[in-house]
């Protein structure tokens, strides 16, 4: 029985869309697991409305009074159980079990435990499947939100019904409230197979719905995205169980940072493959053609825009109102979704991979320029004293004030072991530990069956010591000031790889890292960061 997870703020419509699912079941029957904050679960009251006296295929199980993925964990394990229990009881399967979170579940935990009931081959998982992720997102609240550096003591509205007064105490003194409100965004549009842009209908005009949805892309570019006003979605019910387990709902922090790499490096070969066919190609023998660039100025081309366009050619003057001439600009050069993005709304993405350490101490005031850092021993690696930076304050002011979003893997001076893993947005900016370097684990020690996937992320070359220690960081931005063939977007990404490659270490400082990172990490703090 695949199961489906439901995402997204409080508010965000999580409820008006499954009601439109259960109001289209066409006879199909569902398994409900019905999570929120408040004291009275209202949702699950809507919900047992449609299906209170009579055996109509809703069979609903409630959690109430704490978060599916937090205090409730293990009661929503066992809320699915009691649905399969029950399934089996009345002779037949679900079509579908559903589970809908609070406006503060972490998809990313829930897919976590689901991993572990496989790990621990628990009994029930050969009649579930978790197998698609849906996030729903409020249109009208997501560009305000994205970036702030707020937690959810500030924004409880996102989390709980304005009635719940026990809300405070139940929930946000168990540590929930003093997330980040972007740093769960970033996880519910990341971390989703569907993510449904509901509330469409109070942004200003079709230009700011594009925006929304391109942002959104960018951040999962593997996503299926759908727009909609009230949760209402063409046949709702084909977007149940349609990745068939085979998405995000299968996939690791790590797995997801793969796609997205791969996705941002497809598009930037779009991209350049649609720089080459727009190159001004205008070898012009002006003696056969004309010069089709309808701004080109160049006076050697033949510009004789007289729109003579024999049989059904295709007239290429933008500017051009005559009724007789064939305006079919279908664009058979097909521009991506990326290039549409980067011409449109300037957002475009790029990898910065390098195979050398960061600086702790340069790099740390880069990330200052940033956001505000979320981990006091990165802070405290910049002395006191200290008042220089990486970079000019114009070149760093001109590589970060476009940034939307940054992620992705850092290897820091200070450490051969540990793989920090970053994530920025706007205000919001997190460095943590994710783990340990392959290199740094004995090959003995490896996961069995698993060596070629481990290794993809090694150096290539053949006498590197250093594994898959890297830098490899998505950015994501919107860049201004360009001109139509994106040329701001080139010179941001010039500047923000200008700034980073000065915070790596140099061929001297590298010499040294080799050298004392045969002491141990120790060795390699207090000679990087001397203490003060």
């Amino acid at each position: 029985m695949p199961i489906t997870v439901l995402s997204g703020f409080l508010g965000a419509g999580k409820t008006t869309f499954l009601q439109h699912v259960l109001n289209n079941k066409e006879g199909k029957k569902f398994g409900l697991v019905v999570n929120d904050m408040a004291t009275v679960n209202v949702d699950a009251k809507q919900i047992r409305q449609q299906s209170f006296g009579s055996d109509d295929g809703i069979d609903t199980m409630e959690l109430q009074n704490g978060c599916v993925c937090c205090t409730l964990a293990e009661d929503m394990i066992a809320s699915i159980s009691k649905l399969v229990s029950l399934s089996d009881l009345k002779g037949y399967n679900y079509d579908h079990i559903i589970v809908e979170c609070s406006g503060i579940a972490e998809p990313r935990r829930i897919r976590e435990l689901f991993q572990q009931a496989e790990d621990y081959k628990m009994g029930m998982l050969q009649k579930i499947q978790l197998d698609t992720l849906i996030t729903l997102v409020d249109a009208s609240v997501f560009l305000n939100l994205f970036g702030t550096n707020e937690d959810f003591y500030a924004n409880a509205a996102l989390a709980v019904k304005t009635d719940d007064t026990n809300w405070t105490q139940s929930s946000l003194d168990d540590g929930s409230g003093q997330r980040k409100v972007t740093e769960l965004l970033l996880e519910q549009v990341e971390c989703a197979d569907i993510i449904l842009i509901n509330k469409c209908d109070l942004l200003d005009g079709e230009d700011q719905i594009k925006l929304v949805e391109k942002v959104i892309k960018s951040m999962n570019p593997t996503a299926k995205i759908v727009s909609c006003v009230r949760g209402a979605v063409p046949e709702p019910l084909t977007l149940m169980g349609q990745f068939g387990g085979e998405g995000a709902a299968s996939w690791g922090v790590l797995d997801e940072h793969r796609q997205l790499i791969q996705a941002v490096q497809q598009q930037e070969k779009e991209l350049q493959a649609e720089e080459e066919s727009h190159s001004h190609d205008h070898s012009h023998n002006t003696a056969a053609e004309d010069c089709k660039d309808p701004v080109c100025t160049d006076p050697t081309h033949k510009h004789d825009h007289s729109h003579s366009h024999e049989h059904n050619e295709v007239c290429q003057d933008t500017t051009c109102t005559d009724p007789t001439h064939n305006h079919d600009h279908s664009h058979s050069h097909e521009h991506s979704e990326a290039t549409t993005a980067a011409q449109r709304f300037g957002i475009s993405s790029f990898v910065y991979k390098r195979r050398r350490p960061f600086h702790p101490i340069r790099f740390t005031k880069f990330l200052q320029g940033l956001g505000r850092l979320s981990v006091d021993g990165v802070v405290q690696m910049i002395p006191a004293s200290s008042s220089t930076s990486a970079a000019s304050s114009s070149e760093l002011n001109k590589a970060t004030k476009s940034l939307l979003r940054s992620k992705g893997f850092v290897w820091m001076a200070t450490s051969g072991a540990a793989a920090y893993f970053m994530s920025h947005a706007g205000q919001y900016l997190d460095l943590v530990v994710l783990g340990r370097w392959w290199a740094d684990i004995d090959r003995k020690e490896w996961p069995a069956g698993l060596e070629e996937e481990i290794t993809l992320d090694f150096d290539p070359e053949p006498n590197s010591l250093h594994g898959d220690r890297r830098q490899e960081l998505v950015f994501i931005g919107q860049f201004e000031g360009g001109d139509s063939k994106g040329s701001g977007a080139v010179n941001s990404r010039k500047a923000m790889e200008a700034v980073l490659d000065s915070c790596l270490l140099t061929d001297e400082e590298m010499l040294t890292y080799e050298k004392v990172s045969k002491k141990g990490d120790a060795a390699l703090r207090e000679y990087f960061v001397p203490p003060k």
